[in-house]
């Protein structure tokens, strides 16, 4: 079970709160049933492993809470019965983030998609920045399978990293408080791990 990895370390972490993340796993679950990744692992496996990047670098229950919920509005096949499950059982904040981290479906253009929801995202981060390090965990995670992807789609997503995600938070870094500032700082050692990578 992919969530066992988790669950022993938020055991160990009283400052949690492990029934709220448990339950947000179980829901999480169930509106990602049947889907698979690229890898031909079950879905659920990269919210999951996105909210273990998050609990890694100090992040607290609702973090861990949006990080497992962060795609259920982009992906369930029911949208109103996702949206009230976060509204029902998970503070505002859960919500907001996971409504911050979701792509407009009905924008048909990529390119127009993406553009819009770089303007969301730098518009979100300035409310809440626990945005921003659950996309940057998504983005980490997805890079896991990257070697999937052909040549373009790699050298483009290392680009949206570089030139749109990193840029926009260090806009906004002076004015995060210290503890933001810490995670932002353990992240981006993972990540320029990642760009060296990919760029050498």
């Amino acid at each position: 079970m992919c969530f066992e990895n988790l669950r022993a370390k938020i055991s160990n972490n009283l400052e949690l709160d492990n029934k709220l993340i448990e339950l947000a796993y179980q829901i999480a679950q169930k509106h990602h049933v049947g889907q698979v990744r690229k890898s031909g692992e079950e879905y659920i496996t990269h919210p999951v492993a996105v909210a273990e990047i998050i609990e890694s670098i100090g992040g607290g229950t609702t973090m861990i809470c949006a990080a497992l919920l962060h795609d259920i509005f982009e992906d369930s096949e029911n949208l109103e019965q996702a949206q009230d499950d976060i509204y029902e059982n998970f503070n505002f904040e859960v919500f907001f983030i996971v409504e911050a981290l979701t792509k407009d479906n009905s924008i048909i253009c990529s390119n127009q998609k993406q553009q819009n929801y770089f303007y969301k995202f730098e518009q979100k981060i300035a409310e809440s920045p626990e945005v921003f390090f659950i996309k940057m965990a998504d983005v980490l995670h997805n890079f896991s399978t990257i070697s999937l992807l052909n040549q373009k789609k790699q050298e483009k997503w290392i680009e949206e990293l570089e030139n749109g995600y990193m840029p926009i938070f260090a806009t906004h870094y002076h004015e995060m408080s210290k503890v933001y500032q810490e995670m932002y700082q353990k992240l981006t050692i993972i990540l320029e791990k990642i760009l060296d990578q990919y760029n050498n």
